[in-house]
């Protein structure tokens, strides 16, 4: 029994984590199947060309003297438990023994389907514009980094490991900000409350995470008609990775007719059956979540944390006569934001306080009725909470492609402001003029 529940562990994992098979460091059977099928050859050599880019790029940037310049570029690889974790550490100033008061450590944790080098670009400009060291990671079994993830729980351990590397490099708990983006957002949940239960309170960010994995995974498998066409596209590497499993002996052919028939039954019954096969298959995938310990109710999690704040995206409404910026089309079949529906994302959190936000505004009625200033500030803070929603783009959009749903100090905060602005409240990034920031 353990071993066919260490089995369901291993791909379950590599469902919901398919950044396993991204086309970089150690090959296996499993990446090379799933890479082939996942990516072009085009896609696959700019993927093993990112570092050779960066570096030439921050070469450039130094005898352009244009202040666009990476001085701290370090990769190791961190030991935790089993598992070897590769890392990144960006930094616009050179190397330092001990941090300074005034300096802050990001540590970044990506969804499902990115690795730290798609995103280096990204984490060079937060290092530029927030004068910041920047940290990432890839999970085990991600490109460089080796193990293998068996819960949920797993991804939790590598985040608070990094954290605790911070610390032992001479930050205190307030100069460490973290920042989670889709799964990494419900991992970084998890492990600031585990780091919380400990004694450790570290701020964080979550950008767009999901509140449920099972509610996130019917959304992902079942609901979108694109990934189904997307599934039929690859169906015929099924035989393929069958014989592969064969030839591995007996454990590499249960992994592979296991794997074959998770992906088959989202093939063939998910569009002819939805009415008698989704409520089964919802059951067992509820059971199997939850006996191999994959699941997770972030939403809740979330409401315990201190210090944390959330962005979520929603759609403009038809009939909004505001202008909101960073709005673009979008291709039907995209289902903007729908990886994560709304109705089980952190977004959750906000719906359920409508009542609360009534009564704030009627109190805040009074209060600037009688004209009790600090009374008004501190209702308009607390309102703020609430609108942290965003409009005009997708999941994986840049965020300075969203804007805040209600304007700030009269104008449109973008989300970039916003992140911004929580990893430096002083920085001014979220006042009546915008700043113009660097881009990598």
């Amino acid at each position: 029994m353990e071993i066919i529940k260490s089995l369901w562990k291993k791909l379950i994992g590599k469902l919901v984590l398919p950044a396993q098979a991204i086309p970089l460091g150690p090959a296996s059977w499993f990446k090379w199947m799933a890479a082939n099928s996942m990516y072009s050859v085009s896609e696959q050599r700019s993927l093993q060309m990112v570092w050779t880019h960066f570096h030439h790029e921050n070469a450039l940037n130094s005898e352009l003297r244009n202040g666009k310049v990476i001085r701290h570029v370090y990769r190791y690889r961190y030991h935790v438990q089993q598992w070897d974790i590769d890392s990144i550490e960006l930094a616009p100033y050179a190397k330092r023994s001990q941090p300074q008061a005034d300096d802050i450590a990001i540590l970044y944790i990506w969804g499902r389907s990115d690795c730290y080098e798609k995103k280096l670009k990204r984490m060079a400009s937060d290092a530029l514009n927030l004068n910041a060291m920047c940290v990432s990671f890839n999970f085990p079994g991600v490109a460089h980094s080796t193990g293998e993830l068996m819960c949920f729980e797993d991804m939790a351990k590598v985040v608070m490991a990094q954290v605790k590397r911070l610390k032992e490099k001479g930050f205190a708990d307030s100069q460490i900000k973290l920042y989670g983006h889709s799964l990494g957002g419900a991992a970084q949940i998890l492990a600031a409350k585990m780091l919380q239960d400990e004694g450790i309170m570290i701020s964080g960010f979550i950008d767009r995470s999901l509140g449920n994995l099972k509610g996130s995974a019917k959304a992902l498998y079942q609901e979108r008609p694109h990934v189904r066409r997307r599934y039929v596209k690859n169906i015929l590497g099924l035989p393929a990775l069958l014989l592969t499993g064969m030839l591995l002996g007996a454990v590499g052919f249960t992994v592979s007719t296991l794997f074959a028939a998770a992906v088959s039954s989202v093939l063939f019954f998910t569009p002819l059956l939805d009415s008698i096969i989704f409520k089964p298959i919802n059951k067992l995938q509820d059971f199997l979540m939850r006996w191999t310990g994959w699941d997770i109710d972030a939403a809740k999690i979330y409401e315990k944390l201190h210090h944390h704040d959330h962005i979520n995206v929603v759609k403009p409404r038809k009939n909004d006569s505001k202008p909101i910026l960073g709005k673009r089309y979008v291709h039907p079949e995209k289902h903007s934001d729908r990886v994560i529906q709304e109705s089980e994302s952190l977004h959750r959190s906000l719906t359920l306080r409508q009542q609360q936000k009534k009564e704030i505004k009627q109190e805040l009625r009074v209060a600037q009725g009688a004209r009790n200033r600090g009374e008004v500030s501190r209702l308009k803070d607390l309102l703020l909470t609430f609108n942290h929603k965003c409009s005009g783009g997708g999941h994986g959009d840049p965020l300075d492609k969203l804007v805040m749903r209600y304007p700030q100090q009269g104008r449109w905060i973008t989300a970039q402001e916003k992140w911004y602005h929580f990893a430096r409240p002083h920085g001014q990034h979220t006042d009546r003029r915008s700043k113009n920031y660097l881009q990598f």
